[in-house]
């Protein structure tokens, strides 16, 4: 609840209120910042959180691509003032065995990869090529190579570049980030934060006009960095965009940053005397590798800075400044009167009474046991869609039940009308049975997937197309596999999203050392993957950064995407889904006989040591 009131910013206060909510939603406070830089939103490393804080609180992610498109194009397309080269000279670059010596230092060898700037693992790898230019030289060399033109292999670099950038910030990562902070703001009044307020804004359909106005945020800001006294100033006059969207998502790009200009009339200085207090915490960051960062600055920034909208939206409700009328989420401030939560909830308060009493459907038997134990049915049949319907009935009374208590925010009472089937049950709900065909369509999912994260990483490292794993086919089995055991065998543990997540980075850990061994002495040494020189690593098989994006992506499959594939695939036929999963399973298995007596192996695939892999390969499984 609100309790503030002072005119004037008492930064003591404000902190002594996030505190009281930080540790009372500390772990998913954890967990969100850790997406947010797994994400390359914000967090990534000491360094880019506090160069966010000049800039813009958050989405730096087209500042970042587009000023390292500019610098690395300065070199890549001199070949247009030169008649007589068709072709760019890149000797000069260091190959990336050379640029991983040069960028060890003492403490690296001595500490391993733990934060952005090492030499070694995926984040560390990706984000230093990024920030150094390197990757869209690489890029723009391919584009040149293919359009045999460099003005054209500009233009196309250019536009592509670009467009890519721009699709993935405002259909993923905005909308994460807005979703985040009304995760942050709700945190501060109630004591429940359903999984289901992290896609809120796909269930009002705003996420795409969401998204696009913190892009078109973003480009402004960046407009503004180029006088650059005006980009430290915008940035603080546009740094409540997110939180005012988070609140409003239906406001247009430009009503939303104006009235943040005009909020911020006044508190610009104490919003960046605000950021200057967290320094400490980034010097301890630096000092602790990170570790503070995670464990507490980074999510105390963020409540933080969800106290501080709220004190600003009252101060310009006190003035009552230019359009500030939109701001109406009234009980995101304060406890709605159970009266009009019983109105609104009206026609599932009639139901309580009987589903309260319903007993969810069990059956018995080696099925009973499947389903209980692992989550599996053999079938989406009459028997699993009365267990979906009364599952999702509880869902939905539970979490009226705590609007009633006010230990949750009412939903149904949000200033904008929910999707009539989204309205207390989310299309990913995770409570449910899979069926074995559901089952096997998400491990050839996955497993393509995972081989499409590597192949395309290791085009973006330099290294061209590989056909990457140990087979032949367009599938990697560990992603499928780590997936699809994530799923069964900790089954009991979905409504405890912090001991998934921790029991997902011992399985998949447990899942990753055990093949890297097995593959290590069937083929004589050898490997497919090494992780020697990373963080935390274990015989080079498995390292701590492999294992955190094991815990952050078993989670995000578990409540988000298993749910939504599985949507998908029960609305196929039998009489498809049959063929075609035998089909597949048929092909995979005769592939995984031939690449048993002949591996997929060569450059960019296998190396026999660490030495003669001069390319990292990507975390987050290896390639198997």
């Amino acid at each position: 609840m609100d309790t503030m009131e002072k005119a004037t910013l008492n930064r003591k206060a404000l902190k002594k209120a996030a505190r009281a909510r930080f540790f009372k939603f500390y772990w998913m406070f954890v967990f969100l910042c850790l997406l947010l830089a797994a994400l390359g939103i914000s967090y990534g490393s000491t360094i880019s959180a506090l160069t966010s804080d000049i800039r813009s609180e958050e989405s730096v992610s087209f500042y970042d691509f587009t000023t390292k498109l500019v610098s690395s194009l300065r070199d890549a397309a001199k070949s247009d003032d030169d008649t007589n080269s068709e072709v760019i000279d890149d000797t000069s670059i260091e190959t990336p065995a050379q640029k991983e010596e040069l960028n060890i230092t003492d403490n690296q060898k001595m500490f391993g990869i733990i934060s952005v700037g090492y030499s070694r693992g995926v984040f560390a790898s990706v984000y230093n090529s990024v920030s150094s230019g390197d990757m869209f030289s690489k890029l723009f060399t391919m584009i040149h190579e293919f359009a045999k033109s460099p003005r054209l292999a500009t233009a196309l670099f250019i536009f592509f570049g670009l467009a890519f950038s721009a699709t993935f910030s405002i259909c993923l990562l905005n909308v994460f980030m807005v979703s985040v902070k009304r995760v942050f703001m709700e945190a501060r009044t109630y004591d429940i934060i359903p999984s289901a307020r992290y896609f809120y804004l796909y269930k009002t359909r705003t996420a795409f006009k969401v998204g696009f106005a913190v892009f078109v945020r973003d480009v402004l800001e960046f407009l503004w960095i180029l006088t650059i006294v005006g980009g430290a100033i915008k940035a603080y006059s546009y740094m409540m965009v997110p939180y005012i969207l988070a609140e409003n998502p239906s406001l247009k790009p430009l009503q939303a940053i104006k009235l943040s200009r005009k909020m911020m009339h006044g508190h610009k200085i104490e919003a960046f005397k605000l950021s200057v207090s967290f320094l400490p915490y980034a010097l301890l960051d630096v000092l602790t590798f990170g570790l503070v960062g995670i464990l507490y600055a980074n999510p105390y920034m963020e409540i933080t800075r969800a106290e501080y909208y709220a004190y600003v939206r009252r101060c310009a409700k006190r003035d009552n400044v230019e359009g500030v009328e939109v701001l109406n989420d009234l009980y995101l401030y304060e406890y709605a009167p159970e009266k009009k939560i019983r109105i609104a909830y009206a026609d599932i308060l009639q139901t309580v009474n009987e589903v309260s009493k319903s007993e969810l459907p069990k059956n018995i038997g080696f099925r009973g046991f499947m389903e209980d134990t692992f989550g599996l049915t053999p079938a989406y049949d009459a028997k699993e869609k009365a267990y979906q319907d009364i599952s999702n009935k509880k869902y939905a009374i539970k979490h009226i039940k705590e609007a009633l208590e006010q230990k949750t925010y009412p939903f149904r009472m949000f200033t904008i009308p929910i999707k009539e089937g989204a309205r207390d049950v989310g299309p990913t709900h995770y409570d449910r049975h899979y069926s074995f065909f559901s089952i096997v369509f998400m491990f050839f999912s996955m497993s393509m997937v995972g081989w499409l994260w590597e192949v395309v990483l290791h085009m973006l490292q330099g290294g061209g197309f590989v056909n990457r794993g140990t087979l032949h086919g367009p599938w990697l089995p560990i992603y499928g596999c780590g997936g699809i055991l994530i799923l069964l065998v900790l089954n009991k543990l979905r409504k405890k999203p912090v001991a998934e997540f921790f029991a997902a980075i011992i399985l998949c850990g447990v899942l990753e050392y055990f093949i890297s061994w097995f593959l290590e002495v069937t083929y004589g040494g050898m490997k497919w993957w090494d992780y020697t020189g990373y963080f935390l690593n274990i015989n080079g098989r498995i390292c701590g950064e492999g294992l955190l994006v094991f815990g952050l992506g078993g989670v995000a499959f578990v409540y988000a995407a298993a749910p939504a594939l599985d949507n998908i695939f029960r609305g196929i036929r039998k009489n498809i889904a049959v063929p075609v999963c035998v089909a597949l399973l048929i092909v995979f298995f005769l592939d995984v006989g031939y690449s048993s007596m002949h591996p997929n192996a060569g450059k960019g695939i296998t190396a026999a040591t660490h030495e003669i892999s001069t390319v990292p390969e990507a975390n987050g499984g290896g390639p198997c």
